[in-house]
């Protein structure tokens, strides 16, 4: 039986995007790189983990539902208290995606931010590596779990531009004087 390789996928919330053609286009971006992936590892067996938030969260499991790829869901509470705590338009999906995820990881029982920073770091030490779509934002859970994954000696592979590396040293130099 061959190795299953775990790929997180992390990125921004909707909210943090500035326009509808920068959803679109991240969107496209998603879905093309899960993909690649999947082609990168054929035949070998993949597994899409992914946070259950609005924007690239959604937007990964959306593309691992349309391709019938397997996902783990990384949530940071019950399932019912997520669903609860969505927008009333993205409630039908959010059950959706916890019914058809090939595996479920709670963080707590309760929806805190302590519960969603524990669930963007188990994802990150559940993964082979990750891959992240950050629009540069210096705070924010994207911005921790990147931070927390270069800590821990995790590659990152940027979403945004080709896959290349997220080198450690390059990313923290990169905030100097910000």
């Amino acid at each position: 039986m061959s190795r299953v390789y775990q790929v997180g996928f992390v990125g921004n919330s909707i909210s943090r995007f500035p326009s509808q053609e920068d959803q679109d286009s991240c969107r496209q971006d998603v879905r093309r790189t899960v993909l690649e992936i999947m082609d990168q590892y054929y035949p070998n067996p993949v597994c899409i983990n992914v946070m259950g938030n609005a924007g690239v969260g959604f937007w990964t499991v959306e593309a691992c539902l349309e391709y019938d790829i397997d996902y783990h869901l990384f949530l940071p509470c019950l399932p019912d208290a997520w669903i609860e705590n969505l927008p009333l338009n993205q409630v039908i999906q959010g059950s959706k995606f916890v019914e058809r995820c090939s595996g479920l990881t709670v963080s707590k029982p309760v929806l805190s931010k302590d519960s969603v920073r524990e669930a963007a770091k188990v994802l990150t030490d559940t993964s082979d590596f990750l891959v992240a779509f950050s629009l540069g934002h210096l705070s924010g859970l994207t911005y921790e779990t990147i931070v927390y994954a270069l800590d821990n000696s995790k590659i990152i592979l940027d979403g945004f531009n080709n896959l290349g590396l997220v080198k450690k040293k390059r990313f923290y130099e990169s905030q100097i004087g910000e």
